[in-house]
């Protein structure tokens, strides 16, 4: 298990002039609040925040009459109470700044300056967890050729070196030593695979979020390090070295490894989501797929989608319907997309199946699109 850890001890002057209730933070009243961070809920690497002060008002939070009508959106951070020796509440923050009650996900309703208090402390543990996206053209002046950088897979937290050897529209790099190559495979569970992963690439001082690809190939120039050729690592804005385009799931992943995957499926279209959806089933990261569905039908889809190992689009066509209904109160406008994908699906046995998929997604005015079901043939 691997995390980043700091802590803030919070002073009388602070309390004072940002606490949500302007209380004095004695020593009777001290207490604990720490925010984990992490890029999904499997994953293994993490970082904390301890923030130490008078934090009454999150003890008598769980007390609040909660609501439970509104489920959580993309989770941003879980944030743990702790009560001393009357244990620990935990909460959980979401990407539409909501808190909810751990484990039932009761929504916890918070003043505007309790939720200032917290959006605060969970964007500062976010930052020191994810990488910044500095864009290639400014990477390559730092991770020049033979430079040496320390990558971390941000699912796991396993950590290996590997040195630059070329590469102009992104680095191809090998793994510096036969530990180094171990490390790697380990990540890709044994196997060498196309699959791209988000990652966090630290060069001097810099943690710079990235991704790469588990698959050795073309020359490789470090002997006795066990990798039979060379991988590449994309950054904001690289691109491919044969077709000079952007690659999607490289792109994805970079989001992933700098935190930004709620802002971008909150401001995605409904094709946006299609396509970014297609770039994470390429890379088999079910749990983002999950964050691009509804709930209900997930179930169903994944039993399916785990037998396909890739996926290529071949056009697109789409519909847009606006439907609208009523609810108790008031009128509710809902916007439909249908959208259909000519695709080559690959399955686990090396088989090309083409087919059509057929998108069904939706959205209301105050909400962002979601994927309702996706139909085969």
């Amino acid at each position: 298990m691997m995390k980043k850890k700091f802590t803030v001890v919070v002073l009388f002057m602070f309390m004072i002039l940002h606490h949500p209730q302007g209380i004095y933070a004695s020593k009777n009243n001290a207490t604990k609040i720490t925010i984990t961070v992490r890029s999904s809920d499997s994953s293994t690497f993490f970082s904390t925040l301890n923030i130490d002060g008078d934090f009454s008002f999150f003890g008598q939070l769980d007390k609040r009459q909660s609501f439970s009508q509104m489920i959580p959106d993309i989770p941003l951070a879980e944030i743990t109470f702790s009560k001393g020796k009357k244990g620990n509440v935990k909460y959980l923050s979401d990407s539409s700044h909501q808190l909810f009650l751990l484990p039932d996900y009761q929504r916890i309703p918070l003043s505007d300056q309790e939720k200032s208090f917290i959006v605060k402390y969970v964007q500062m543990t976010r930052e020191a967890h994810f990488g910044k996206d500095y864009p290639w053209k400014q990477v390559k002046k730092w991770f020049f050729r033979y430079k040496v950088a320390q990558i971390i897979d941000i699912e796991t937290g396993k950590k290996f070196r590997v040195q630059r050897r070329a590469g102009n529209r992104h680095a191809d790099v090998q793994p510096l030593t036969l530990r180094d190559t171990k490390v790697m495979k380990e990540i890709y569970d044994g196997k060498w695979s196309w699959k791209r992963r988000a990652i966090l690439v630290q060069i001097d001082g810099y943690t710079i979020a990235a991704s790469m690809h588990g698959m050795p190939h073309g020359a490789g120039a470090i002997r006795d390090n066990g990798f039979p050729g060379h991988f590449c690592i994309h950054f904001a804005g690289s691109k491919t070295h044969r077709r000079g385009n952007l690659d999607p799931g490289h792109q994805l992943m970079i989001a992933k490894a700098s935190g930004q995957i709620p802002k971008i499926l909150q401001d995605a279209d409904g094709t946006r989501l299609i396509h970014l959806f297609m770039a994470a089933w390429n890379a088999q990261d079910w749990e983002l797929m999950k964050l691009m569905m509804i709930k209900e039908n997930q179930d169903d889809f994944f039993s399916w989608a785990k037998g396909v190992k890739g996926i290529n689009i071949k056009g697109i066509n789409e519909r847009a319907d606006i439907e609208k209904e009523k609810n108790d109160e008031n009128l509710i406008e809902h916007l439909v997309m249908e959208v259909s994908e000519p695709v080559s699906l690959y399955t686990n046995d090396q088989r090309e199946v083409r087919t059509t998929l057929t998108f069904l997604l939706a959205r209301n005015i105050t909400d962002r699109w979601r994927i309702v079901s996706v139909t085969n043939g």
